[in-house]
């Protein structure tokens, strides 16, 4: 039998083990099926009246918004196709089997796509196609077929640029030098002035800006898709050779890079580690922990560099928050916990599942289960409600906040914080799992900061919702009403939460 064909069949068959004796799998997919059923009718209900909108402006409006509609759906395609080539492609045990075996680098890297589609994009692209399918069918009838088929081949195109990238990011780029941050810089350029342009120039105007977005259709979409599919074609059999050998240039490069991790000295870094280290609890520990590991990776200076250009952006922005009738310490308070969302949501999910097999060492070190529990909270909460109190200053001496007022929107931020985090962190305790082990730094990336598992999609997803829920809390109540409603959410969150982590933990504990 072919190669590739076995690769892929086991590929289905673990799958499918998986869902067959693996309750909490099961589970998450189940809630995962009903979140995007729900989220399909509501969007389909959103865009059919839509696309008959468009098609009663005219020819070109329709077209130029239908191109519009597919540029907004292939970036996260594309983006969950580049983890799953991080998962699958270059940090799992498996993939460094199977280098090991006498296969043909092409058809390792037909395997690596094929596993990124069924395991990464499949559902998703699944659902792209279907939704906005029908919606296309139901109000444009079978004229809209040809951009269905533009939907799904570019989709597909996508997910073979995000493999290809991500792997000369991980083979080239990583750990970052100074040629490749250079090069980095290219294209963030060119995202940056397409930003200036859209913000400089009307909405339509822009549209007929872009010369793609107003081709003739359906006969030069028919010629786009028969290009794409060309591309693939191209990528799937002359070129899969070279495209496979940097495939396994990047395996080789990740296992033979040190693994001995620099830590760069922050100004104040060695004070704080100082401070901290005088605290002999579990919680200074976790403190000084996350500060050193944080200190090794430099993308924790490109998570600073957004938090710097989101402070930018609050005066620019100020308009659309005064269009919700939000008064000046709302706005303060609602941008600055977001601001302090944005910049942990990479990794406070996974809190205490992200651990990994470390969780059995806190599990038998000579403390209560609840020291524990308290000590990852704090860790966590200390960083959030920092960059969210000095996001908060400055930004309320930016519009000129009297004392009373900034006092009212640190409070406000303070609550916003703590509910989110609590429920985050202490929600992750139901993903704890003792076994995975992170031998490198990209399976410790994976392990830490990647939503690779049904329940951690849940946790992400609900926590997404009750951060959104928070907000709209609080544009909707007065001030003082905001105040004590999201104090007494904090509370059941708190009191729910730590229960519900604490039954986990001693489960594992057991």
């Amino acid at each position: 039998m072919n190669p590739l064909l076995i690769l892929w069949r086991a590929s289905v068959r673990s799958s499918a083990n998986t869902l067959r004796f693996d309750a909490r799998m099961r589970f998450g997919a189940l809630c995962g099926l009903l979140f995007q059923l729900g989220l399909g009718i509501w969007a389909l209900s959103r865009l059919i009246p839509t696309f008959a909108q468009w098609q009663s402006a005219g020819e070109n409006v329709l077209t130029a918004h239908l191109w519009l509609t597919c540029l907004l759906a292939w970036p996260a395609i594309a983006l969950f196709a580049g983890v799953a080539t991080l998962m699958y492609g270059v940090g799992s045990d498996e993939t460094l089997l199977l280098a090991t075996q006498p296969i043909e680098p092409a058809t390792l890297l037909r395997a690596l796509y094929g596993m990124v589609l069924w395991r990464g994009i499949g559902n998703w692209l699944a659902f792209e196609a279907g939704l906005i399918g029908l919606a296309l069918l139901l109000s444009l009838g079978w004229s809209g077929l040809p951009w269905l088929l533009l939907l799904v081949l570019g989709a597909l195109f996508v997910a073979w640029l995000s493999l290809l990238g991500t792997l000369l990011v991980t083979r080239y780029m990583l750990p970052p030098s100074p040629r490749a941050l250079l090069w980095g810089l290219i294209p963030a350029a060119g995202a940056g002035l397409l930003l200036l342009l859209a913000r400089t120039t009307p909405g339509s105007a822009f549209i007929k800006s872009l010369p793609l977005l107003n081709v003739a259709a359906p006969l030069t979409c028919v010629l786009i898709c028969g290009g794409l599919l060309l591309s693939l074609l191209l990528a799937w059999f002359p070129l899969a050779r070279r495209l496979g050998l940097l495939y396994l240039a990047t395996l080789q490069q990740r296992q033979g890079r040190a693994r001995s991790a620099r830590s760069l000295s922050w100004p104040g870094l060695r004070s704080m580690l100082a401070l901290l280290s005088r605290l002999r609890t579990p919680t200074g520990a976790l403190l000084v922990k996350g500060l050193l590991q944080q200190s090794r990776h430099l993308f924790t200076w490109a998570r600073l560099l957004v938090l710097i250009a989101l402070l930018a952006l609050f005066t620019p922005l100020r308009p659309q928050l005064a269009a919700l009738r939000l008064n000046d310490t709302m706005q303060v308070a609602l941008y600055a916990a977001c601001m302090a969302f944005l910049a942990l949501i990479e990794y406070v999910p996974y809190a205490i599942s992200g651990e990994g097999a470390r969780l059995a060492l806190y599990l038998v070190a000579p403390f209560d289960l609840a020291v524990y529990v308290r000590a990852r909270l704090l860790s966590f909460l200390c960083p959030a409600l920092l960059i969210g109190w000095f996001a908060t200053i400055l930004l309320g001496i930016e519009v000129h906040l009297h004392a009373p007022s900034l006092l009212a929107s640190l409070a406000l931020t303070s609550l916003l914080l703590s509910g989110y985090v609590t429920f985050t962190v202490l929600g992750s305790a139901s993903d704890a799992d003792l076994t995975p082990i992170a031998e490198d730094s990209m399976q410790a990336l994976i392990l830490e900061e990647f939503p690779g598992t049904p329940r951690r999609l849940q946790l992400l997803g609900l926590t997404i919702l009750l951060f959104g829920g928070m907000l709209a809390l609080c544009w909707k109540l007065p001030l003082l009403a905001a105040l004590l409603a999201l104090a007494a959410l904090d509370a059941g969150l708190l009191l729910v939460g730590w229960r519900v982590s604490k039954a986990y933990l001693a489960r594992l504990e057991g």
